[in-house]
């Protein structure tokens, strides 16, 4: 329009125009202001939203999908994914929009100038849309191999940097390395392999964009050219209308180019959406969120497994319970022992629902733990593993972990029933000490005896102890061991111990021993070691310090002196009082 106006010789024309257009402009950026502030609050809002509910989904994840993934991988992966699907939902999204709607107007407008002209650009589009296209699956298949391979070097490192120690001892760094630098170089090469068909794509477009230029440089010369020689008098082809396509034209090309990059990490994220939602849409066996599920008002403690059989989803085919029976009456310390191996813990992992057996069943009261609130069945349960887990921060924080929003007061009670108050007050920074990483900064009896205050910060009715004290010297396991025996003593609670060393197991009430994937014996210290079975084994080699295989301290063993309880095979009924002699079935 400038040009036609200037073609005309008429100052006030191309005065008054370009006031006009002024005021215009102006007013155009005053609205772009607003829109496009708006337009990006509202898609980062929308989409940090989109990402806190998809964070929180992903970390519903079971026991079942960790067992089958490589730990080490996971967080690397986790990062990147979430990292490419923000981008895409976020930013990406709104610049997709403005784009989009920019190349459609500046192609209307174009048309509407001159579409003739405009349509030969079309010649150049089937070249845009194969480079584009190629541009995109070559995007899509790198990510996919350098999520993998960075996933694969993460696991590295962080096995790598969490046995740092055990590296150094072995001189073993520099092998971490080359498998560091391995998997680094596969991500390397598919980058490079996908840069070239990248590249290529790039280019097949930008040519594609050269020739619409020429095409419709030519085209308007040409159009121009027969008007004038026409004599043309009305919908003339002019210079005016000649710019304003061919401007059009280029500003809907340079969207264009700005559209395909917000394509790419489309489509990257919905690579890294794959793998997210893989994890989000699968069912877990059991939901520890869900608000299903009953709460037993008056709570004993009584546990009862039934018949129960069990193998991991991992190794379906390797059985841990083949029909294990066993009765635990409320405030009963009972202790588990037996060869390694033979599912000791894979009970406790059982009680505290983290797995789900395939057959029979657990009870509390009587009631099936299936059909109890996961969250409230995990709340009234206090656990306390080998290898005790703290959280990166300070002493309170581990502690108050066991029960969200507890008291100062509640915190010191804690420590001081789980004998921890002592050494946490001899720290200059008392309970704001921090722990370091998993703990680092303490020893393995401070750290036991933190796990035991944060198992019993929440007062539980059942007290769940994996080998609690087996990782200790003898004067921590000690110190240790009569934390737990005043706890036990100090409240009814019922008591499941775990124990590889048996001298831990002399205080507990009764002693099953699990062998095979079933109770085989049951009864008292004093009844075992008379019964002369595979805890009298297990009895004698820790003090000659030899290796248990299943053997017994005496051959003659008979099953006519046993009272087994009637509901079949593998079950005991009863306290140990109850009993003539320990149970070999």
């Amino acid at each position: 329009m400038f040009i036609d106006d200037a073609n005309l010789f008429d100052p006030a024309a191309i005065q008054s125009r370009v006031d006009n257009t002024c005021v215009f402009l102006v007013g155009l950026g005053m609205v772009a202001i607003v829109c496009g502030t708006t337009a990006v609050a509202c898609w980062t809002a929308a989409g940090e939203r989109q990402m806190t509910c998809i964070n929180t989904a992903y970390m519903k994840a079971d026991p079942a999908w960790f067992d089958s993934h490589n730990p080490g991988e996971i967080p690397g992966a986790f990062a990147a994914n979430m990292a490419s699907i923000q981008e895409a939902i976020t930013r990406k999204a709104a610049e997709l929009i403005f784009n989009g709607s920019y190349m459609i107007s500046s192609l209307v407008v174009a048309v509407i100038g001159n579409a003739s002209m405009a349509g030969v650009t079309l010649v150049s589009l089937p070249l845009i849309i194969a480079g584009t296209v190629l541009e995109m699956r070559a995007a899509s298949n790198a990510h996919r191999a350098e999520e993998k391979n960075y996933s694969m070097a993460g696991a590295v490192a962080f096995e790598a940097i969490g046995s740092i120690r055990t590296g150094a001892s072995q001189c073993s760094e520099s092998l971490d390395m080359a498998r560091y630098n391995d998997h680094v170089a596969a991500a390397e090469a598919a980058t490079s392999k996908s840069a070239l068909q990248v590249g290529f794509g790039w280019a097949v477009r930008l040519c594609a964009l050269q020739l619409a230029y020429i095409a419709i440089f030519l085209y308007a010369i040409a159009q121009v050219s027969a008007d004038i020689g026409d004599g043309c008098a009305q919908d003339c082809a002019t210079g005016g209308s000649v710019m304003t396509t061919v401007i059009c034209v280029v500003q809907a090309a340079v969207a264009l180019s700005s559209l395909v990059q917000c394509l790419l990490a489309l489509r990257r994220a919905y690579a890294a959406a794959a793998s997210v939602f893989a994890v989000i849409d699968r069912v877990p066996a059991v939901d520890a969120y869900s608000l299903q599920g009953t709460r037993i008002a008056e709570l004993q403690g009584a546990l009862s497994i039934e018949f129960v059989k069990f193998s991991y989803p991992s190794r379906a085919e390797e059985m841990v319970f083949d029909g294990l029976s066993l009765s635990i009456a409320a405030g009963e310390s009972l202790a588990l022992v037996g060869p390694s191996g033979d599912g000791k813990s894979s009970l406790v992992k059982l009680i505290l629902r983290l797995y789900d057996a395939s057959a029979g069943r657990i009870c509390l009261d009587g009631v099936d733990i299936k059909a109890l609130n996961v969250a409230w069945l995990r709340n009234i349960i206090g656990h306390v593993g080998q290898e005790p887990v703290l959280l990166s921060g300070s002493i309170r924080d581990n502690i108050a972990h066991g029960l969200p929003g507890a008291q100062e007061a509640d915190i010191i009670a804690a420590a001081k029933a789980a004998d921890a108050h002592a050494f946490i007050s001899r720290f200059p920074g008392g309970y704001d000490t921090d722990v370091g990483e998993e703990g680092a900064q303490l020893s393995g009896g401070q750290k036991q005896r933190l796990a035991i205050a944060r198992a019993i910060i929440k007062k539980p009715t059942v007290l769940l102890l994996d080998e609690a004290t087996s990782a200790l010297d003898n004067e921590s396991e000690r110190a240790v061991q009569a934390v737990l025996d005043r706890i036990r003593g100090a409240k009814a609670l019922t008591t499941v111990t775990i124990a590889r060393r048996l001298s831990t197991t002399d205080t507990c009430s009764r002693i099953a021993v699990i062998d095979g994937g079933r109770v085989t014996e049951l009864g008292t210290r004093e009844e075992l070691l008379a019964f002369g079975g595979v805890y009298c084994a297990l009895r004698a080699a820790q003090a000659s310090g030899a290796a248990v295989h299943h053997t017994h301290c005496s051959a003659a063993t008979t099953l006519s002196t046993v009272n087994v309880a009637a509901s079949g095979p593998g079950i005991v009924q009863g306290t140990a009082s109850a009993l003539a002699v320990p149970v070999h079935l």
